[in-house]
Order: C-alpha cells, then structure tokens, then sequence
C-alpha cells in the first residue's frame, strides 16, 4: 500500500476520531507469531510515517471452553512484544484480549472500517494469516498484506 492509498483510505474512513483537532487514524496489528509482528509492525510504522495515525498491537490469547477468561494467566511472549513496540519508530499501544477464538476477539476489538496490516508466509496452503486475513476483509475490514 503507498502512501497516496493509505491517505485516500483515512479521508474515506468516517470512524476516524477527532483529537485535538487532528484526525486519529486506527491502525491495528494482529499479533500472531513474534517474527510476523515484527514485519508487520514495521510495515504498519512505514505507513504511519506523517500521517495521524493510531497503531495498535491486537494480541489474543485463546482460551479453552472450561478454562475461565481470566486476565492474570498472562501472555507468553509479553515481554518481547513490549519490547517490540518500544523499539518502533511510531507510538504503539498493546491491547491483550482472552477470547475463546480470533474471530469473536476482532469482531469485539476492531472497528468496522479500521486498517489491518498483517504479515504472512507463502505456501502450498492457506494459512491461519490468510484465513484470518480473509475473514477480516469479508467483515468490513480494510486488510493490508505483507509477504515476509
């Protein structure tokens, strides 16, 4: 996506939020697999550069059925993905959701016409990435693909 595209997509956004008088942009990385957040990441901060945006890491934590949602199991890999987002050359915020799957964790977490930019691997099948990916665009959302 080139700068001109993702300009054009926050003026058509109506979701983008007024602050201060400047528009925030929501731009969201789901957090997969640490390597794959770290080139979306980079790519989401590259799309970011000058533009009045809001970049948040979206980590879900899937919680079997007995098990109950509850926050102080923690996330593995926290510290590094803290340390990835302090490492960016943008603002990161990291919103941790205990979901019993992907698809209800984004419906609840992502707005209708927010910016997803995910990172994925090419391969004979369809990966979780690109299921996840695909859902995402057939719900409304707008889905940038990096190929790592």
């Amino acid at each position: 996506m080139s700068r001109y595209d993702a300009e054009r997509a926050m003026s058509e956004i109506p979701g983008a939020q007024e602050e201060g008088g400047t528009r925030r942009f929501p731009v969201v990385v789901p957090h997969t697999e640490m390597a794959l957040t770290r080139i979306a990441l980079r790519e989401a901060v590259r799309l970011a550069r000058g533009l009045e945006v809001r970049v948040t890491v979206l980590a879900v934590r899937i919680v079997p059925f007995p098990d109950p949602l509850d926050p102080t199991r923690g996330l593995p890999g926290l510290q590094d993905l803290m340390a990835l987002a302090e490492a960016a050359e943008a603002p990161v915020t990291i919103h941790v959701v205990y979901a019993r799957d992907w698809k209800v964790a984004c419906e609840q977490m992502l707005e209708r016409d927010s910016l997803v930019v995910m990172a994925l691997r090419r391969g004979w099948f369809r990966t979780r990435e690109e299921r996840l990916a695909g859902w995402l665009t057939h719900s409304g959302r707008r889905v940038a693909l990096v190929v790592a």
